[in-house]
């Protein structure tokens, strides 16, 4: 063995200890939740500021929504749903939640399945403590009751889903496609309040939709009422 390999080896073997004292300080440094549960009663989201994403142009969220008839077209299942407290977090704009089933309008599910959702909003508290929301959507509650209008995940060829995967579905829209079945609070937002990140969670959760725009609020409120005397 040649005096380069010698030091070549001196060195890797140095280098491993650090790596593994590196590792041990970046896990004991992690703070991430292991439910969203725990999350609640750790953070105060109350204080969490507001900030609206826009749907991105060509996203799976990227529809034109007319009527509640184009609202079932663009939609592979569309059902009553009671909201759990079973979440998982992503480190993206998504909560996925899981939601048991009580009517069936659209689709080929049962009732009392169980299925999940990915939800495009979230709390963020790594980078900043912020509710981060893309179209105005806001979380189911817990055990509040809603309509969904849902549609299918898309894999990639190749990608076989797993068992839950199959029963897991994203909205139809980011905006249009949720609405609880006990009317809350809708209102408009003051816009240069909500760009300049100035609102904090508590003054909208109460809200069924957060925008600044009245058309996107005729058009919520309008569909919204069409769903009460089409399932209702």
């Amino acid at each position: 063995m040649t005096k380069k390999t010698k030091l070549f080896f001196v060195i890797i073997f140095s280098l491993i200890p650090l790596c593994i004292v590196a590792g041990i300080f970046i896990r004991s440094s992690y703070t991430g939740y292991k439910s969203f549960e725990q999350m609640e009663k750790t953070e105060a989201l109350s204080e969490y500021s507001v900030c609206l994403e826009d749907v991105e142009s060509g996203s799976v969220f990227d529809k034109q929504v007319t009527d509640l008839d184009n609202m079932l077209e663009l939609s592979d299942a569309v059902v009553k749903v009671s909201a759990t407290n079973e979440r998982k977090l992503y480190p993206s704009e998504t909560t996925k939640t899981k939601v048991i089933v009580e009517e069936v309008f659209k689709g080929d599910l049962k009732k009392e399945q169980s299925i999940f959702v990915y939800e495009p909003a979230c709390f963020s508290y790594t980078a900043n403590e912020a509710y981060s929301t893309t179209g105005g959507y806001q979380l189911m509650k817990a055990g509040e009751k809603y309509f969904l209008f849902l549609q299918n995940l898309q894999a990639v060829d190749g990608y076989t889903f797993s068992a839950q995967e199959k029963k897991t579905f994203l909205p139809s829209t980011a905006s249009y496609s949720k609405f609880p079945v006990a009317e809350g609070e809708t209102n408009i937002v003051d816009s240069q309040k909500l760009d300049d990140g100035n609102y904090q969670y508590e003054e909208v959760q109460n809200l069924e939709i957060i925008t600044s725009e009245r058309n996107v609020l005729d058009k919520y409120e309008n569909l919204k009422q069409n769903v009460y005397r089409r399932f209702e």
